[in-house]
């Protein structure tokens, strides 16, 4: 006879709950309570039913537990309880697989801040998000909202890549990859919408556990931004604790896409005789670059850094704008409330205080002995190079001028070229073409000049087989040679000062080279060289002409410029403190490590007590850079080769620049 089954407790198996499963379990339908009760009267409970109360209970509890354990929840659940959606009727595609969905919906921030009551009018939309929740989660981290700690694991489906990126980061691989994936763009100068790129966002979506860093274009942009904003306050913060006086360099230079950039760097010491520079500001200048423009750029900058205070020196090039900055930021900042009332008084003292660019001052040295010795210009080459093609010759060209006319004459021509290596060939000669000098760029002159000493018997030879161009004498080449021993000095002493930390005590050797290199042409048959250059140091150094005696080798004389010369008058005038006649008094200061760029910081570090009042005019003195070369790197190169400056140092004043200058 057959009777029906048992019916279960479900009391005892649900913890004395009535229902047939766990309150969190219940069937959402009829039907899947009919298609659980049917399990319940299978055979397999047939053999359950035979065994204890106890026993049965266990195992049935276990089977239901395996059968209605519930779908963990998607990891981004919980970001949905802080936005509130609104249906849009506005169609859209979903780039990554390319589908069109007809409804739209608007995603708003429901954060509410409770000190001023105020709701975040943040908001996003299906269209914007690309199905992805990565900018919801960035805003929320801005109101510290994070993903809450769950002690349950979801089961991962195969290996992970952070199994292989070891050790301990105070950021998460994701936000690794994102700024890097930054990095990668800045350094290459990608253009921002490479990041929509389909096949971008595939090489993240590829590996198990990451997701791609950007979607949009737009979220790019404002990570960039909030970047910049942290680093802006640290730099606010670090000038804040370390800066007492800051000294600038500053250039303008104009973008491939026309775009004015405006960049100053900051060089200072710190109270423990540590070199820091930072860039202050890197943004598009607006209106002409007229010197009352450029001062009131300069002085919204200081005021936004608290520095119109500190503001010691400006190093610029030689334009005349920069000279009317000056005086307009000085006269600007004196007329301050208090300002004038203030002691001490301020340290900046307008045109006194603005130094020109050592690197430019030599670069204008040499342009004026090039002038004078008639070595022409690439406009006259040029000319001479379309004289040649119409087949008339060329005979009033210098040395030089005819060397760089043979230059740009043979990269002219392909059929030139060929013949050209064909003949270093034939003669088992390198073939490498002598490069021409550009007006633009330093030292040229002299590449020009060494490759074609270098590379003298291919010239012969090529002149030999054409008729063209006049052959050189021996004459030319004794020429040429004198020429590259003067111009082999200024180019090392160019590439010195453009060496990181210019200071302004490295103006000093530089000026001694100067008068020995003039020594030892004087020895030579060099005279019209000689006074060329004689006469142009006396016009650039006419103020500041330091001795030749034994007080001009101590480590800070008055005569190394007007600042420092300016400062320690100041200092004698009073009543001085004994250390500043000990110093005075002490012989000069003897270096035992020459390969120690850093040896003046390091003594003045080691001699602080001894010298107190000296040793915070060197503080604030010994950072003022003899050259703006640094802006300038900042400007060609700085994000190319070292785009960790932009994250790490804030060094861009201005996203929306960056954004269309890369």
């Amino acid at each position: 006879m057959r009777t029906r089954q048992k019916c279960l407790n479900y009391r005892v198996l649900n913890d004395e709950s009535d229902g047939e499963s766990l309150p969190e379990d219940q069937p959402a339908n009829q039907a899947n309570q009919a298609s659980h009760r049917a399990i319940s009267h299978s055979v397999s409970q047939v053999l359950v039913s035979q065994e204890s109360s106890t026993d049965a209970g266990t195992s049935i509890t276990s089977h239901v537990s395996s059968r209605w354990c519930k779908r963990p929840a998607p990891a981004t659940e919980w970001i949905w309880g802080y936005f509130e959606t609104t249906v849009v009727d506005c169609p859209w595609v979903i780039k990554r697989t390319n589908k069109r969905r007809l409804v739209d919906r608007e995603i708003c921030c429901t954060h509410v801040d409770e000190k001023t009551g105020t709701r975040c009018d943040w908001h996003t939309s299906d269209s914007q998000r690309q199905n992805t929740t990565s900018n919801m989660k960035t805003h929320l981290a801005k109101h510290d909202i994070y993903c809450p700690t769950s002690s349950i694991e979801p089961p991962k489906k195969g290996p992970d890549i952070r199994i292989f990126m070891g050790g301990k980061q105070s950021l998460t691989h994701q936000e690794v990859l994102a700024r890097n994936a930054i990095r990668w763009i800045v350094a290459d100068k990608k253009a921002f919408t490479t990041v929509e790129s389909p096949e971008f966002q595939q090489l993240f979506r590829d590996i198990p556990g990451i997701e791609p860093p950007f979607t949009s274009r737009h979220t790019l942009r404002d990570r960039i931004m909030q970047g910049f904003g942290i680093q802006r306050k640290n730099l606010k913060n670090e000038l804040a604790l370390t800066c007492k006086t800051i000294a600038l360099s500053l250039d303008i230079w104009t973008s491939q896409n026309h775009l004015p950039i405006l960049g100053v760097i900051g060089h200072w010491l710190t109270d423990e005789f540590e070199y820091r520079e930072r860039l202050l500001e890197f943004a598009e200048l607006q209106g002409i670059h007229s010197g009352e423009n450029l001062s009131i750029a300069v002085e919204n900058m200081l005021i936004e850094l608290g520095l119109e205070d500190k503001l010691i020196s400006i190093t610029g090039d030689n334009a005349s704008n920069n000279e009317a900055m000056a005086s307009e930021l000085f006269f600007s900042l004196s007329d301050r409330p208090g300002v004038k009332e203030a002691m001490p008084a301020p340290l900046n003292r307008g045109l006194d205080s603005y130094i020109r660019c050592l690197a430019h001052v030599l670069n204008l040295i040499v342009k004026d002995i090039l002038r004078n010795l008639g070595s022409g210009t690439m406009k006259q080459a040029q000319v001479a190079c379309d004289c040649l093609q119409t087949g008339n010759s060329i005979t009033d060209h210098s040395a030089i001028g005819r060397l760089r006319v043979l230059a740009l004459w043979i990269n002219r021509s392909p059929q030139r070229r060929q013949k050209w290596k064909e003949i270093c060939g034939l003669n088992c000669l390198p073939d490498k073409f002598v490069a021409y000098d550009v007006t633009t760029r330093w030292n040229s002159t002299f590449r020009i000049v060494n490759d074609g000493l270098k590379s003298r018997q291919q010239v012969n030879k090529s002149l030999n087989l054409q008729e063209e161009l006049p052959p050189f004498t021996l004459q030319d080449w004794l020429w040429l040679e004198q020429i590259h021993t003067l111009l082999h000095k200024f180019n090392e002493l160019t590439l010195f000062i453009s060496e990181g930390n210019p200071q302004i005590s490295r103006a000093v050797p530089i000026y001694y080279e100067l008068h020995e290199l003039l020594d030892d042409v004087t020895e030579g048959n060099g005279k019209m060289i000689l006074e060329t250059i004689r006469t142009n140091l006396h016009q650039v150094y006419a103020a500041s002409n330091p001795e030749h005696d034994a007080a001009a080798s101590q480590s800070i004389s008055l005569k190394h410029s007007d600042v420092e010369s300016r400062m320690l008058k100041k200092l004698q005038a009073r009543d001085p403190p004994l250390d500043i006649d000990k110093y005075f008094d002490t012989p000069p200061i003897t270096v035992t490590d020459i390969t120690d760029q850093n040896w003046l910081c390091n003594w003045w570090k080691m001699h602080k007590d001894e010298y107190p009042r000296m040793a915070a005019a060197a503080t604030d003195y010994l950072a003022i850079p003899a050259s703006e070369v640094g802006v300038e790197r900042v400007h060609s190169e700085g994000c190319a080769r070292h785009p960790e400056i932009f994250f790490e140092r804030g060094y861009f004043k201005n996203a929306d620049v960056v954004s269309r200058w890369v």
